[in-house]
């Protein structure tokens, strides 16, 4: 994100570039890395809850933890957010 918004600003020309820019490139990282992080706990409670109720049949907890964190970095592209810390 912080790259994105670097380019944009070197695209746009630093003598171009205001204030309020800088705010606005702050305030998107700052978005999208709070998003990404709460999608992910988001689905780590989500299988925190499945996990509970798999004790008598383990053989399935992996498939879980893998399907369930897919998922989460599937969401967080979805809805343009940090998918590496979902």
């Amino acid at each position: 994100v912080l790259y994105k918004v670097y380019i944009s600003f070197v695209e746009v020309g630093v003598e171009n570039v205001q204030t309020v820019d800088y705010f606005k490139g702050v305030a998107s990282f700052l978005i999208v890395s709070v998003g990404g992080t709460l999608v992910g706990l988001v689905f780590a409670v989500l299988l925190s809850f499945i996990t509970r109720f798999t004790k008598k049949v383990r053989i399935i907890e992996p498939l879980f933890v893998f399907l369930l964190v897919y998922l989460a970095y599937l969401t967080a592209e979805l809805f343009s957010l940090s998918a590496i810390l979902s």
